[in-house]
């Protein structure tokens, strides 16, 4: 199918291909390489270029083995790690090696490399319907379509439930739409956290698996051992940009592979896709819908002192310039931590400027608040973190995973969507929740919010860093990049029962952790 579309329109092809894909098609008249990723980069492809030798790969790690490749650190990528900032489009981990940042193209030939864009989300577009339930319908349409496509082939398929309102929507979709085509159900898999009772979702589980009698399997997540499986999760993925989760993904792979399915569908990306609509306040004050706004403060806080609140911020913000909030909000959106831990020659070679440079870019589109937010959420640079751990982790294993929210067509519906369709009051992700209701169990749609895996993170990260100083880090390795003395303050802290409750410093100590692991064993 590639290839006819490619001999039909030539390199204009992939704005016709609708799914995750990635490909390269070789050109024996212009002697030219063109290849390919999907709008979101699901499918990861990776290249080096240089005259009179190309080299493509999904990983970049792959390339890097290559003589004439080499497996130099790309500086500025490992000081985007300390600074917990999402490297820059095209960037990897090695030097030589580039990374196609998603919805690109790349034309390598013996004279010229091409990077050119081929798509990209419109955030002036709207979409209008008369009622709340003719909003939910069409977005209902749009994640069965988005799921039909990715049940499409005949093997053997999986889903990911964990209790939630986006893993519950796809499953049941995937439910409806193999008995519809007279294909076995998909398969129920979970992670279950029989010692963080705190995290336990196995009575929302139970719901969706009754409701469509699917058969169900289930990974027990016991105490914590994440130094097992550390160095094997590096290897795997290459790279030492791991999220603190990856063990539950990890699990829900091996579980998928032993369960004999081939395909992985889950909900990764419906928080983003969709919306809480965050700044849906800000927007009704700019439009100076008072009265609209003041129902609204009303409904999302029973505190007259909360509500106050949120009824001068909003009404200020919504006063304000557009591009001044818009500044705050968007990419750089909260503190980054690590600075005081790097050198200044690392913080000279991150990504730092080009983020507020086009923050400050972003700002000046003049659209309403909620939907510049969400335009910026996804278009923001940390989408390929969670998407390349899962392909990598579930690839080496024989799975193929899928993500209905990430389709092209239902991003651009979502972004589209009125504020309104949003958030509703304490309601957030209105519309989804709304269109969800025939296919999921109602105690799913009225969870108050979702469950938090920080004390999960918290445990399994644990046991990485109480190691010896001198285990967990490798000075001369990170001496490049790291100051010593504030790393040492910072493994102080961590020993010390104040890190019990400070989430960001575990993940500050934890992404220097990793740089030191992977640079001492991988390079």
């Amino acid at each position: 199918m590639v290839l006819r579309t490619y001999l039909r329109w030539g390199r204009d092809c992939p704005k016709r291909l609708l799914g995750d894909f990635a490909f390269i098609v070789w050109d024996p008249r212009s002697r030219e390489l063109f290849c390919a990723t999907d709008p979101f980069s699901v499918r990861p492809l990776s290249y080096f270029g240089r005259q009179n030798f190309v080299a493509v790969a999904s990983e970049a790690d792959a390339i890097s083995t290559l003589p004439v490749v080499g497996d130099e650190v790309d500086f500025g990528f490992a000081a985007d790690l300390v600074l917990n900032l999402p490297p820059a489009p095209g960037r990897t981990v090695f030097r030589a090696v580039h990374r196609l940042p998603a919805a690109h193209t790349v034309l390598l030939g013996l004279e010229r490399t091409s990077l050119r864009r081929y798509w990209s989300l419109d955030p002036t577009r709207q979409v209008f319907f008369p009622s709340d339930g003719d909003y939910a319908d069409a977005f209902r349409e749009k994640l069965t379509v988005a799921v039909s496509r990715r049940l499409e082939g005949d093997q053997p398929v999986a889903s990911v439930l964990s209790g939630g309102l986006d893993s519950s929507s796809v499953t049941a979709l995937a439910a409806e739409v193999n008995r519809s085509r007279h294909r076995p159900r998909p398969l129920a898999l979970s992670v279950q956290f029989d010692c963080f009772p705190e995290c336990d979702e196995r009575g929302f589980q139970r719901l969706v698996v009754e409701k469509y009698g699917l058969d169900h399997l289930v990974a027990q997540l016991a105490e914590p051992h994440a130094t097992d499986d550390l160095r094997e999760a590096l290897a795997w993925l290459g790279t030492p940009d791991l999220a603190s989760g990856h063990w539950i993904t990890a699990r829900v792979a091996s579980l998928t592979a032993a369960s004999g399915a081939r395909v992985l569908l889950t909900g990764a990306g419906g928080d983003r896709v969709v919306s809480h609509g965050e700044q849906t306040l800000d927007e009704l004050a700019a439009s100076r819908q008072w009265r609209h706004f003041l129902r609204e403060v009303a409904a999302r806080s029973s505190s007259s002192r909360r509500r106050l609140r949120m009824m001068l911020v909003g009404a200020i913000r919504g006063t304000l310039p557009h591009w001044v909030p818009k500044l705050f909000d968007g990419p750089l959106g909260g503190p980054n931590q690590g600075f005081d831990l790097v050198t200044r020659r690392a913080l000279a070679a991150s990504s730092l400027v080009s983020l507020w440079e086009e923050a400050w870019a972003d700002a000046k589109v003049a659209v309403p608040p909620s939907r510049w937010f969400h335009w910026c959420r996804l278009n923001a640079r940390d989408v390929r973190w969670d998407l390349d751990m899962s392909e990598r982790l579930c690839s080496r294993l024989g799975v193929e995973p899928r993500h209905p929210f990430y389709d092209r067509e239902l991003v651009e519906f979502c972004l589209a969507l009125p504020g309104t369709q949003k958030r509703r009051g304490q309601i957030t992700r209105y519309v989804a929740t709304q269109a969800a209701a025939r296919e999921v169990p109602a105690a799913i749609l009225q969870r108050p919010s979702k469950t938090g895996f920080n004390s999960v993170h918290r445990r399994m990260t644990a046991p990485v860093l109480r190691r010896r100083f001198e285990d967990a880090y490798h000075l001369e390795r990170l001496a490049p990049w790291v100051r010593a003395r504030p790393l040492r303050r910072l493994h102080e802290r961590f020993i010390s029962d104040r890190w019990k409750h400070s989430y960001p410093l575990l993940f500050e100590a934890w992404r220097v952790a990793l740089l030191s692991y992977w640079l001492n064993r991988f390079c």
